[in-house]
């Protein structure tokens, strides 16, 4: 696994925010080779998993699930978050209330508000952004980086950071030379976790 250094840190942090994570054995068949979301809880196999930013990403999609709906995400969770924002089944509720608008677009959005929460993490714990953001990752060929992406979230123009800024987590960045910067404007996280 690459930068396996910061794997302690990751998970600390992961379990200090909210959201249990561990270390150990994950299903052959996981949708990330060595990483397995289960009820809500990361598992990441060291031996197994690419890189601990891995992890990261995973559990930005958990905490930027409504607090109510995050027991339910296992394992390739794509098709239950395309389900909860077109028109849950009875069983996706399990006698809950339907989501709310607020809701449904955290849902709906839910890999954007992953990927920018994972850079505001990364930005938080110290760590360079290639833990996460590495070659490969994201759709990309092997050995090519999502640069795309990162400039997008270092320039503070990705969609995800207003996304993370409506659902009350942080504040909007400033945009131009000579805006006011807010206290707590974005990397900066007023919390980490959805409610």
């Amino acid at each position: 696994m690459r930068d396996a250094e910061h794997l302690p840190a990751i998970l600390d942090f992961l379990n200090a925010i909210g959201i249990p994570a561990e270390t150990g054995r994950t299903p052959a068949d996981a949708f990330l080779p060595g990483l397995y979301v289960d009820q809500g809880r990361v598992i990441i196999d060291p031996g197994r998993a690419g890189s601990p930013g891995d992890a990261l990403h995973e559990a930005g999609h958990i905490a930027c699930c409504p607090a109510r709906f995050r027991s339910q995400l296992t394992g390739d969770f794509g098709p239950w978050l395309e389900r909860m924002t077109e028109g849950p089944e009875p069983d996706d509720l399990d006698g809950a209330a339907p989501p709310s608008a607020l809701e449904r677009s955290a849902l709906f959005h839910n890999e954007q508000l992953a990927i920018a929460w994972s850079y505001a993490a990364l930005h938080h714990l110290g760590l360079d952004w290639s833990v996460v953001f590495y070659p490969g990752t994201y759709n990309h060929p092997p050995g090519q980086v999502p640069i795309g992406i990162l400039q997008m979230l270092e320039m503070r123009l990705f969609a995800g950071i207003d996304m993370l800024a409506n659902q009350g987590l942080t504040a909007r960045p400033a945009r131009f030379a000579g805006d006011p910067v807010l206290p707590g404007a974005y990397p900066a996280m007023s919390r980490w976790l959805l409610a």
